[in-house]
Parts: C-alpha cells; structure tokens; sequence
C-alpha cells in the first residue's frame, strides 16, 4: 500500500512500495531523504546545546562520528552500578538460561514471559537485553536520570530520550562458522542516529570491541553518490539488506575514508556512535563476553521531538 508520508519518516527498507520505488530513486528520492535529515539535525543540534564539560566529547562525535569518554562516572558511583548491573545479569542468565543459536541472519526478538527483557540472535552470537526497572535496577535507573549522563546523551542526538531507550546489555560471542551479520561493515540506516554502549567491564580486543570508520558519519559528495548507487540497486531487489547497506572493505577505500578504529575501552568508559557511519562489532572468540548500559532509539529525521 502506497503511504506518501513513509518519507518523513524513518523508514529504511526498500521493500516498501514508495521508499524502494525505481523511478523516484533514480529521480533522486534516498539523497534527498538523506540531505534533508542532515539539515534536521544541524537544527536539533543547535538546540540542544552541551554543557562545558561536554561540548569536546560532543564536537568530537560530530567530527568522526564516535568518540570514547574515559571515566564517565565517579568512581564510586560507577562500582554502584557495576555492582547492579553484574548481579541483574547473572540472576537473568540463573532463571532464564540463554539457548544456543545455528541460524545465521539477523533473528527476531525473543521476549521473556515475566517481561524483563529479550534475547535476540545474529548467528550464534547471543544479544540480551534487560530493561531498566526502579525495581531491579534502581541504581542504573537513577544514573541515567541524572545530569551527567541524561545531559550527554541528550545532546549527542539533539533530543530527550525516555527511558525504555536504555538498557542493560549482554552479549555472548557465538561460533565463528555460523555468520553474525552485525561483523560485517554497515550503516544502519540513512539517517543520524546515537547509540551508546556505557562498558561495565573491560572491553578488550579478544570480546570483539566495536569497530568505527571515523568520517564516515559525514555527507560528502563521495558518500552520496555511494548511497545513490546503493538506493538504485536496493530498488531493483540488489543487495537491500532491509536498508541497512553494506560495505565492502575495498568500497570504504574507495571512498577515501581511513582504516577504521578498534574501540577498545576500560570499564567505566562510554563509547557514543552516530551509526549512520560505517561500524561493525569486532571479532571474537566464541564465547567472549561483553557487559554494557545500552542506548538506543530511531526517531522520524524530520521532527524535533524525542
């Protein structure tokens, strides 16, 4: 069905009649959507302004698309919340042992019965997500309400955030010879959007750290014509990916951008991305862990509210 206002909005997937049709994207209709998100955002970023502690973090993320902040927290408050966070995980892995995983692909979200959370697959690698309760998690919950964190993260994306935007995530690395999609370099959709990974516990080179292309956050001449091509292909069923493209590594050089930065990270270190740059998760040895306070969410470009 033909939905005219599925452009202001922020869906991606070119199997939809509109966003994937043939004629407006060679007419122009992705770059378009993508320039006029940019303009968007400049407006949102403008006003949500950071604070002085955090204007260089945040004029660091618009220039390279990620940056790592060391010592987020005061130390006493991030052992608070290590404390928390470490032991709602192991009571969540005691009464609701994760499955193993052969499928590759992408999987669905796997909601737990008592409403805690989920469990979701990219090949064997395990993803858990736990939800932020004053219940379970009053500590984290408090944390993330507070100034330092709540202003960061506000001003990162350029809006407020609600709650259910944030969570405790675990992830387990799965068997190398069942594919996990998210090792493969990509931008997740067309558009500027933040995420956040807040690290509880080291995140060293063996537990598969993120992986970033600085720059290529940005709009060049370059990218666009790449994001063109791309929206012509996906429009004729060509390497879609459900509009979260792909790229080579030949076809990063190819856009003259830098080799991408391992972000290995101390506990206590939070790790902000604009993932419409090219990033992917590290590699790991099967069963690698990594443990983390998750920020997320994919609002419409095209309006300012949260």
């Amino acid at each position: 069905m033909w939905n005219p206002l599925a452009v202001v909005t922020s869906e991606k997937d070119f199997s939809k009649p509109l966003i994937g049709n043939r004629l407006a994207n060679a007419a122009g209709l992705h770059v378009a959507r993508i320039m006029a998100a940019d303009g968007f955002d400049r407006m949102r970023w403008a006003m949500w302004k950071p604070t002085a502690e955090n204007k260089p973090w945040i004029d660091t993320l618009r220039r390279d698309g990620v940056v790592a902040v060391p010592n987020f927290l005061p130390q006493d408050q991030f052992e608070k919340v290590r404390e928390e966070g470490v032991s709602a995980l192991r009571n969540s892995l005691t009464a609701i042992p994760p499955r193993d995983n052969r499928l590759p692909g992408f999987g669905a979200k796997e909601p737990f019965k008592d409403g805690t959370g989920f469990d979701r697959f990219d090949g064997g690698t395990l993803n858990r997500f736990l939800f932020v309760s004053p219940q379970r998690t009053p500590v984290t919950l408090s944390t993330i309400h507070a100034p330092r964190f709540r202003n960061f993260y506000a001003a990162a994306q350029g809006r407020d955030f609600p709650d259910s935007a944030i969570t405790l995530y675990y992830m387990r690395h799965g068997p190398q010879d069942v594919h996990d999609d998210q090792k493969d370099f990509h931008r997740d959709t067309f558009h500027f959007t933040i995420k956040f990974w807040y690290f509880l516990e080291d995140a060293g080179p063996e537990t598969g750290p993120f992986i970033y292309v600085k720059g290529s956050n940005r709009s060049d001449s370059k990218r666009l014509k790449w994001e063109y091509d791309r929206s012509l292909k996906a429009s004729r069923g060509i390497r879609s990916e459900g509009g979260a493209f792909r790229a080579t590594e030949q076809e990063l050089k190819d856009l003259g951008l830098p080799e991408p930065t391992v972000m290995t990270a101390k506990a206590n270190t939070m790790v902000i991305a604009d993932t419409h740059g090219f990033h992917r998760r590290g590699d790991a040895v099967e069963g690698a862990e990594r443990l983390s306070i998750y920020g997320g969410m994919r609002r419409s470009p095209y309006w300012f509210g949260s």
